[in-house]
């Protein structure tokens, strides 16, 4: 119930924030009424995720990867395992696709669903919650099973690199921001 606790407590933070799409955030909702089952790990095809942007506001730029299996130009980030906090799905990624621990606390940002194109037994809907992680531009040492390549760039410059809409929109908010 740890995951559903939290997925529920992150929506109510997400629906006061101003320039959310309620709309989404009222799809959420009704998911998580219709099942507890949250994670990849019970089985759902449907299930919950965290992108994790690190982000140098001052030089406006975020840390971007080409994505090996969605072939997307994406933050690092993944799926929530059971009983598992979205806090904690951040800094576990941050860890495994970054290898660094995160120096500042994870800010929660936006939310997307993401319908997946070429749906696989274990995926065909990702509730993605995005968090912006403050950073110096560290040269991280990103898994390289995951990405082909990541570094860090300008906003424009990854808002340029996306080709999905959804990607475009929350980076786009994040410019807006910096």
């Amino acid at each position: 119930m740890r995951t559903f606790d939290s997925l529920q407590k992150e929506l109510i933070l997400l629906e006061a924030m101003p320039d959310i799409d309620k709309k989404v955030v009222s799809l959420l909702k009704e998911r998580l009424k219709k099942n507890a089952k949250t994670t990849r790990d019970e089985g759902v095809t449907d299930h919950f995720c965290c992108f994790v942007v690190p982000i140098h506001r001052e030089k406006k730029t975020i840390f971007n990867g080409h994505h090996i299996k969605s072939g997307f130009w994406i933050p690092p980030g993944g799926h929530i395992d059971r009983s598992e906090t979205t806090q904690e799905t951040v800094k576990r990624e941050f860890k495994e696709e970054l290898r660094r621990e995160t120096l500042s606390s994870p800010e929660l940002f936006d939310i997307t669903i993401a319908y997946i194109e070429n749906p696989t037994p274990t995926c065909t809907i990702h509730y993605d919650f995005w968090y912006l992680v403050p950073s110096e531009e560290i040269d991280f040492d990103y898994d390289k099973k995951e990405f082909y390549e990541a570094r860090w760039m300008s906003i424009d410059q990854a808002i340029d690199l996306s080709t999905t809409s959804r990607h475009k929109h929350v980076l786009e908010k994040i410019k807006k921001q910096m």
